[in-house]
């Protein structure tokens, strides 16, 4: 049986906003009421796999990832869901708001994760419909033969986790975001080799780049293997033990924000998030 694992880390058609910008923190009334247009909105994603689409994911009812930027006046604040097959992940879904005045714009930006087409509808619309596979397996160069118990092969992902490095380009300038040691989603299989997990790194609390660590079948044995889900619109590298191992720069056939026939999608202002119970505009 595959279980599944997550770990809450709380982190301290468009709509054109208001330029105006309020500098004021969140209060927990504000908290709870986007929280609440969260859940609602990521319930409303109905997402299938496959070019058949025949098999239906099914939304993890609890965000894995809840973060608030309060380093800019837009006070970034989201949650992170993810849809699974058999509690395996095959795409997230950041839904998250900017105020603008005394008004919150909402921006969805989904990844896939799956090898597979997926569609994703909300109230009946088609809003994403990746066609190739989200993420690309990488073999991890010598990495440890998976262990046997559950709890050594979290110990072993954790261990090779902290391997890697992660950069970001703009311009000039370069960052290296912070990686969450604690994985955000973890799958297990108490009978099998099914084994993965999802690590996170962060930029002023701002996820930037999904990393997804599982145990993959082999023509030989099972070994452990990495992909990487961007969630940022920069150019970003990835190194292994000092070597490079993964790229992304933005270009014609995949812009900063992704498309709706692509792997990443980010739609910003989607729509202006109630914040008395009203309804959206």
């Amino acid at each position: 049986m595959i279980q599944a694992l997550v770990i809450v880390i709380a982190l301290a058609g468009q709509v054109q906003p208001n330029a105006s910008i309020s500098g004021k923190d969140l209060d927990d009334s504000e908290r709870l009421v986007l929280q609440k247009y969260y859940l609602k909105t990521a319930s409303e994603y109905s997402i299938d796999l496959g070019a058949k689409r025949d098999r239906k994911l099914s939304l993890h009812q609890q965000p894995i990832l809840t973060y608030l930027n309060a380093v800019t006046a837009y006070m970034s604040y989201g949650q992170l869901f993810v849809w699974t097959l058999d509690n395996r992940p095959e795409a997230v879904g950041i839904l998250w708001s900017r105020r603008y005045g005394n008004d919150r714009y909402a921006i969805h930006s989904f990844h896939s994760l799956s090898l597979d087409p997926l569609r994703a509808e909300r109230n009946g619309a088609v809003f994403w419909s990746p066609k190739e596979a989200g993420i690309k397996p990488i073999e991890i160069p010598d990495a440890p033969t998976p262990a046997e118990k559950p709890q050594l092969r979290l110990a072993q992902m954790r261990s090779l986790a902290r391997e890697f490095g992660f950069t970001t380009h703009q311009g000039t300038t370069s960052r290296t975001p912070r990686l969450i040691p604690q994985p955000v989603y973890r799958f297990v299989s108490d009978d099998g080799p099914e084994d993965g997990a999802l690590f996170m790194w962060v930029d002023d609390w701002d996820p930037e780049l999904l990393m997804f660590i599982e145990v993959r079948k082999t023509s030989s044995v099972p070994k452990w293997h990495v992909g990487f889900a961007r969630l940022s619109n920069l150019t970003l590298s990835v190194q292994y033990k000092g070597k490079s191992l993964w790229e992304f720069t933005p270009n014609v056939a995949e812009p900063p924000l992704g498309g709706p026939n692509l792997p990443y999608y980010s739609v910003h202002n989607v729509e202006r998030i109630p914040m008395h119970e009203d309804t959206p505009n």
